[in-house]
């Protein structure tokens, strides 16, 4: 698989899944989503509202994620208009994933092995560097521990990640297996279907994040 990477408005890198998509390496992170807060001038997106979501998953830096923790890495308990601001935020041809984009991406990834990240991904600033090299190790730790034996779908975290937002034919789904102490397995991305949280424009959940896909130029 020839890798090709965009990145977003923070640097952050997006692999390319298929000749017109890029899909964000990771969920998106804390990090990124503090890059939008001290951009934003909707009020929505106040103090209040980002320790509401800290208190559902906390903060860690770069240097101390680990395997018990890596998750709190990862923005999550957001809800999908939320998301939707932060991509157009990133701007023009940034949005969520539809669901069959998401399964196909997942098919298209699960199918391909482990990439070296020192050397794809090594020109990226220091701190998201440290975090996705970090997130690495952790994630590769956790997946021996349970098993797991890991394609490239896993190194993006699509599973053992969060369950994540999906445009699911004009409804909010999630698609991804969030790592177990999240929340329990609730879905198996092979499957290729979403599952539907109940009212998912109100109810903030710790195992629920999100990354984007980038359509060349396209929104």
């Amino acid at each position: 698989m020839e890798i090709k990477i965009h990145k977003d408005r923070v640097g952050f890198p997006m692999l390319q899944v298929e000749p017109d998509l890029y899909l964000h390496w990771l969920p998106i992170t804390k990090i990124q989503f503090e890059y939008f807060l001290c951009d934003a001038y909707d009020r929505s997106f106040d103090l209040r509202w980002y320790e509401e979501v800290l208190r559902l998953n906390p903060r860690v830096t770069p240097a101390r994620i680990s395997p018990a923790n890596y998750w709190n890495a990862f923005l999550s308990a957001v809800l999908p208009a939320e998301a939707q601001r932060f991509a157009f935020w990133c701007g023009d041809g940034f949005r969520l994933p539809s669901g069959q984009e998401w399964a196909r991406a997942y098919r298209i990834l699960s199918a391909q092995p482990v990439l070296a990240l020192e050397k794809e991904l090594g020109d990226l600033p220091p701190r998201l560097r440290e975090l996705v090299l970090r997130t690495e190790d952790a994630a590769s730790e956790a997946a021996r521990r349970l098993g797991y034996r890991r394609s490239l779908a896993d190194q993006l975290l699509m599973r053992l990640g969060f369950l994540e937002w999906v445009d699911a034919e004009e409804r909010w789904g999630a698609m991804g297996e969030p790592f177990p102490e999240l929340c329990g397995t609730l879905a198996a991305p092979e499957s290729g279907e979403p599952v539907y949280p109940n009212r998912p424009d109100a109810v903030r959940l710790p195992c629920l994040g999100f990354r984007l896909v980038f359509v060349n130029g396209k929104s």
